[in-house]
């Protein structure tokens, strides 16, 4: 029996929608409660409900300005959170911008045992740059910063695809999994 520990993981519960236009808003992440950006860069929701429209509309016929990336269907649910990851292999780390995602756990880890990390991500088409992984650090406190760029943290799983070197699926989302044997007390 497997439980799961991050609440609203697809990101359809949001609140404050109806408080901003559509599109028109700072930060996104945000509106997808608990979740939240432990830096100053800005992570995305995308909705493809189009007509509630909680987050960056993810239509087809009008990307408002990000066309370059692609159309996108959320994995699962109408929603899903977008990152930007890397500038590319010239961009010294006190200069790349890094969008995180963090959130507090339903419960905290015990000491020793063996837990499972797993998330979907598709690439947006249209970028040039792929990553050859995705980091999740688990910890007993949040974090904060007040830049967007790298965090010192050390991910205690290292998430990769599994049919590919690189994270260059665009069409389909494609599960990334790993366990880890938790030290106790991570809550974050």
């Amino acid at each position: 029996m497997a439980q799961n520990f991050v609440p609203n993981p697809s990101f359809e519960e949001t609140t404050d929608c109806d408080q901003y236009p559509a599109g028109d808003y700072e930060y996104m992440l945000g509106l997808a409660r608990p979740w939240f950006s432990p830096n100053t860069a800005t992570p995305d929701i995308y909705d493809c409900d189009l007509d509630r429209r909680c987050g960056q509309a993810m239509d087809s016929e009008d990307l408002q300005g990000v066309v370059a990336q692609g159309f996108q269907l959320a994995y699962h649910g109408d929603r899903m959170a977008a990152a930007f990851q890397w500038y590319g292999p010239d961009v010294p780390p006190d200069q790349d911008t890094r969008e995180y995602l963090m959130v507090r756990l339903l419960a905290q880890l015990e000491a020793e045992r063996s837990y499972a990390v797993s998330l979907f991500y598709s690439r947006a088409e249209g970028y040039g740059l792929a990553l050859d992984h995705l980091g999740v650090h688990f910890g007993p406190d949040s974090v904060s910063a007040e830049h967007p760029v790298v965090l010192d943290l050390d991910p205690q799983v290292i998430l990769r695809d599994p049919s590919s070197t690189y994270l260059i699926e665009g069409e389909a989302g494609v599960q990334l999994a790993d366990t880890f044997i938790a030290n106790g007390g991570e809550e974050w």
